[in-house]
């Protein structure tokens, strides 16, 4: 806009080159000139107007000269100044003598108007300088431009002022001429830089009008200053959406941030906890590794004299038994203890040496019904003791597994074993087996038992760790070891007062592990 305001001679606004800005300034021109002989005279029809009356007015309307001439006057040919075809008007053949759009012959700088009266008899002549002709010429421009800028959305004024902030048009055409005294127009004026200003003017209910003004150059004009008005109504409603949305946004992606940071915090937290776990399996392994093999060691040592002692006791019992029938009592009792306790010493070695061979597990395909039924009458001259009823719950048909047949047997017995033990006085053990669609094999043997408390449920599977007087703390870990060994998992369920359900899940294809 500043850059079409400040064009050189050869511009839109002012130049011959461009006809249609051309006609209009032109066209404003002459529209002017005549609107100004209408006025004056009806005024001098009026009310009279004196010359020196009529020079003010033109003067302060930027015409150079004008003259009133009467009919006696025109008859007379008592011309002050020359009239271009002014035979013309004499004749009554022309009303209007308009001949502003071009240049008198050099020499002459004058441009010149002339209308028959309306009001009275007589004609009214105007006459313009190159200089006023230019000013009148370039105040239309400039009004052209503000009126196409007033044209746009939102601005509510523009205008051009002049140094002395009078301005030189205006969206209002009717303050043309005033002026403005405002320091703020006088600093913008006074700047040596060529810059934009800016300033909010408020309104009501939080409105305002922002005000962009900037000073610019003119042809032949000294510095002025341009003035664009715009207001903000249509414009807070969409900057009041836009915090909204941006409040939105801000705080969506804050959300996400949050989420995403606890996910990956959990992720690293389950990374960090399936390490710690590995790192305490492996060193566990390693461990019951070492352990298992000095086991081994010690038991395959202690083993032998252990036999030597068990049949020293039966040679004593059948080549020095006393003569006397009271001392032959006493006698058995006395050795049959010592044989008791070599066979628990014997037992003992036997979990040790079971322990350290567990990893070796030969695997074939195998219906495992059979062996449930097995256990089933194995554990029946315990369960009998102790007042206990084992029951089972198999499918007709036969479950296929891949199994070592002595090792699963070996993890069934301990966990059929505890469940007896842990009923005090009479009870029930069930041994049951379910399949599932998944290709997984379920088998679980509850009891009616005293419960584990949830304390202890955590701790059930770790070596030596027992509850039992005389226990060493490897039934449960044993078994667990076996049925991983065979890709499987143990889980529990216990209730204090009711019982606990140990299920051995294992899978049908040996490829899968559960661990």
């Amino acid at each position: 806009l500043i850059d079409i305001v400040e064009r050189s001679p050869g511009s839109a606004i002012l130049s011959r080159r461009y006809s249609y800005d051309l006609f209009y300034i032109d066209n404003a021109v002459g529209q002017y000139l005549l609107s100004t002989i209408f006025m004056i005279d009806k005024m001098e029809a009026k009310e009279g107007l004196s010359h020196d009356k009529m020079m003010q007015i033109l003067k302060h309307r930027g015409i150079t000269w004008g003259n009133i001439y009467t009919k006696k006057q025109l008859k007379e040919k008592k011309i002050i100044r020359y009239i271009p075809h002014y035979d013309a008007i004499a004749k009554g053949k022309k009303k209007i003598i308009l001949d502003i759009f071009r240049r008198w012959p050099k020499g002459r700088d004058s441009y010149v108007i002339a209308a028959v009266r309306k009001f009275s008899e007589g004609l009214i002549v105007l006459e313009l300088n190159e200089n006023d002709m230019e000013q009148l010429k370039r105040r239309f421009a400039l009004q052209k431009v503000i009126d196409d800028i007033k044209t746009g959305r939102d601005i509510v004024f523009a205008y051009i002022l002049d140094k002395n902030g009078k301005i030189l048009a205006h969206s209002k055409p009717e303050f043309y001429g005033e002026t403005i005294d405002d320091p703020y127009y006088q600093k913008c004026l006074s700047s040596s830089k060529k810059k934009e200003f800016f300033r909010k003017i408020p309104l009501k209910k939080g409105e305002y009008i922002l005000e962009f003004s900037a000073p610019i150059l003119v042809r032949r004009l000294p510095k002025s200053l341009l003035t664009v008005g715009i207001s903000t109504k249509s414009i807070l409603p969409i900057l009041k959406r836009d915090k909204k949305n941006i409040f939105l946004v801000g705080l969506l992606l804050m959300i996400l941030g949050t989420a995403m940071i606890l996910f990956l915090f959990r992720i690293q937290s389950r990374h960090l906890k399936k390490m710690q776990e590995l790192e305490e399996k492996i060193h566990t392994s390693e461990k019951i590794s070492s352990m298992g093999n000095l086991a081994a060691g010690v038991a395959h040592e202690i083993r032998n004299p252990l036999n030597a002692v068990n049949m020293a006791v039966q040679r004593l019992q059948r080549e020095f038994l006393p003569a006397k029938l009271e001392e032959q009592k006493e006698f058995i009792e006395f050795t049959d203890v010592i044989r008791k306790e070599i066979k628990r010493v014997n037992d003992i070695i036997e979990q040790f040496i079971n322990f350290s061979r567990i990893t070796e597990i030969n695997r074939k395909k195998m219906d495992i019904i059979p062996i449930l039924k097995e256990l089933t009458l194995i554990s029946q001259e315990l369960a009998t003791i102790r007042g206990v009823q084992v029951k089972a719950k198999f499918p007709d048909n036969p479950v296929n597994l891949w199994i070592d047949k002595d090792k699963i047997k070996q993890a069934l017995i301990n966990l059929v074993y505890n469940g007896i033990e842990a009923i005090d006085n009479s009870g029930k053990v069930t041994i049951s087996l379910f399949t599932q669609k998944n290709g997984i094999v379920q088998i679980d043997i509850s009891d009616t038992g005293h419960g584990i408390p949830d304390e202890e449920l955590s701790k059930i599977f770790e070596h030596y760790y027992t509850t039992k007087d005389k226990g060493l703390g490897l039934g449960l870990p044993i078994a667990y070891r076996i049925v991983a060994g065979h890709g499987g998992t143990i889980e529990v369920k216990s209730e204090i007062g009711k019982g606990s359900t140990f299920s051995i899940i294992l899978p049908e294809n040996p490829e899968v592990s559960l661990t």
